[in-house]
């Protein structure tokens, strides 16, 4: 299947087995040259190639089926062996340098043994592996962790049991202390642990033990993605945040991926990235390993665009900025600096009152800006603004974020893009934007509209947005935001619970109101028309006696008119007019 088609396909199993981005979990990992490896789990052949790049691979999957895919995919690999049987049923006439075991935690008993628990399970595999592992070789453990933040979102794991059901799994779902418990229980001397982001199937960022994310950095901004029948009530990544700021990623982070070893730990890899939104072509990795941060790239096709970053290192030192990174076999190479970025320091500034510093400083890094990167001389068009300062020196991740800053000393990191004739004041308005973007509570001390009316961005922020959607539209892989945007069929936060709620409870208090406006006037009417009608029955008593003393009258006239004296006068009446005549 094509590569597109994987993830246009929008099917989450599709993509877990066929996607690029499986191998992200191991491809990594300093796996020495020509080493011996046993996959306990192939599974689909998901990271199978990539361990067969590392060394000759040993295969195991017990599912006939998955083994033949596996075969199929690989069938023109030299130095790989697959075996579809269970481990236990496999005799074995070699050791290995690196165990494999991605993602097969939770069914163990499909590849080894029979036991009540995976608990119990894991606990036997290990003592055996030992007998299976040479004297400094290690063990490559992932799995996901019972008390993800996922699952406390409402995701459903991939078992597709019902959502929190593993929160509550006494026997089989494993999480942080559990598994050093078993680990120490196999009588394995040393342990590493990673926390890849948003887990092991997809990883995006790989954190350590060395390594924890700060809160409100933008590799925390990852992309999450939910299985079916998931129903999400809270955001997960501004909880991970919440979590990191607190000292608990650890403990609530969704996977881990753990090297054990009887050996010393070799590996000294803290932290790792892989920018797996973006297109391939622009794919590059970055590793913290000891002291030093590496920069190279991910794919055969970023070849260019990692030659493209290492120019741009000497652009910037021929434009006067301290850029402390280094070329060294085609990788970009710098020492960990343990400076605070422009974005902490104004944030700090910000939280403590300064706000004088806090406009100072964004001030002095745009006059650094104009100053090092050069305004050249525009003609007014559709294509250009006037008011704004342009140069062709467009490094626009010149962001707080990328800049470190020591006794008043500015040093450049991260700088892959460059373009020319852009306005210097779109690279504030990122910086801007990316600072409140990753720092929402900023707002609650001075808003975001009031910091760029001050730089005068808001007239050009439409422009800006323009800009930034031709560079995004450039720059990442919309097949793939696509796939992670499919995934959110049934996310209805919490908070959308209590706002729409509360806004029930208000539309509630508004009937409220209008039926008590309708009941009290409904009391008034039915007073005005018992007070109406006690008056229609006044008149009609009043009408009735009336008629009455009328009937009387008639009756009495009539008795009147049969007497001799109303015939008399009736007659004297008459003759009377004829007189008259």
């Amino acid at each position: 299947m094509e590569r597109e088609m994987v993830y246009k396909s929008n099917d989450i199993n599709v993509v877990m087995a066929l996607s690029e981005l499986r191998k992200n979990i191991i491809s990594w990992f300093p796996i020495r040259e020509n080493s011996e490896i046993l996959e306990i789990g192939g599974n689909y052949g998901e990271i199978t190639e990539e361990l067969c790049k590392k060394g000759k691979t040993v295969s195991i999957e017990p599912d006939k089926d998955k083994a033949q895919i596996i075969f199929e995919r690989l069938k023109n690999v030299s130095n790989l062996e697959i075996i579809s049987k269970k481990l236990d049923e496999i005799k074995f006439e070699k050791k290995f340098d690196y165990i494999v075991l991605i993602g097969c935690v939770e069914n163990i008993n499909n590849i080894y043994g029979e036991y009540k628990n995976n608990s119990e399970a894991l606990l036997e595999l290990l003592k055996y592996l030992q007998t299976l592992l040479k004297p400094s070789g290690k063990i490559l453990l992932a799995f996901d962790n019972k008390y993800a933040i996922k699952y406390w979102a409402g995701a459903v794991n991939n078992r597709g049991e019902i959502a929190y059901k593993s929160l509550f799994d006494e026997e089989n779902a494993l999480y942080k202390e559990k598994i050093e418990e078993i680990i120490k229980n196999a009588c394995y001397n040393n342990i590493k642990f990673y926390y890849p982001l948003p887990d092991y199937k997809l990883a995006n960022v790989i954190y350590s033990s060395e390594y924890l994310p700060k809160p409100n950095e933008a590799k925390l901004r990852y992309y999450a993605y939910y299985n079916d029948y998931s129903n999400i009530i809270f955001n997960e990544i501004n909880a991970i945040n919440s979590l990191a700021r607190d000292g608990k990623f650890e403990h609530f982070t969704n996977s881990y991926f753990i090297e054990i070893s009887n050996d010393e730990i070799m590996c000294d890899t803290k932290f790792v990235s892989f920018n797996n939104l973006r297109k391939r072509k622009n794919r590059l990795i970055t590793r913290i390993v000891g002291d030093k941060v590496y920069k190279e790239s991910v794919e055969d096709e970023s070849q260019q665009f990692m030659e493209e970053y290492l120019n741009n290192l000497d652009r910037l030192k021929k434009l006067g900025f301290n850029s402390i990174e280094k070329i060294e076999e085609n990788k970009a190479v710098s020492p960990y600096l343990n400076y605070m970025t422009l974005t902490e320091k104004l944030v700090d500034y910000a939280k403590n009152d300064n706000m004088d510093l806090f406009y100072e400083t964004i001030n002095e890094w745009y006059e650094k800006l104009k100053n090092l990167l050069g305004i050249i001389q525009v003609i007014n068009n559709e294509n250009n603004k006037s008011g704004l300062n342009y140069t062709n020196n467009g490094f626009i991740d010149l962001t707080f974020d990328n800049v470190f800053v020591n006794n008043n000393e500015y040093y450049v990191l991260d700088q892959e893009w460059f373009k020319e004739n852009i306005p210097i004041e779109f690279i504030l308005y990122r910086s801007i934007y990316n600072m409140y973007e990753y720092n929402p509570e900023l707002n609650k001390i001075v808003e975001k509209n009031i910091i760029m009316n001050k730089f005068n961005l808001t007239e050009h922020e439409e422009y800006f947005e323009e800009l930034e959607k031709q560079f995004r539209n450039e720059v990442t892989d919309s097949d793939v935001i696509e796939f992670y945007n499919s995934t959110y069929k049934n996310v209805l936060y919490l908070n959308d619970l209590v706002n729409n709620y509360n806004e029930l409870i208000s539309n509630n208090e508004k009937l409220k109101e209008n039926i008590n406006y309708f009941i009290e006037n409904e009391n008034k009417l039915n007073e005005k028309i018992s007070e109406l009608s006690d008056i229609i029955e006044g008149q009609n008593n009043k009408l009735n006696n009336e008629n009455n003393e009328i009937n009387k009258l008639n009756s009495e006239l009539i008795e009147i008119k049969k007497t001799k004296t109303w015939k008399l006068v009736n007659y004297f009446k008459r003759n009377g007019e004829n007189d008259r005549r």
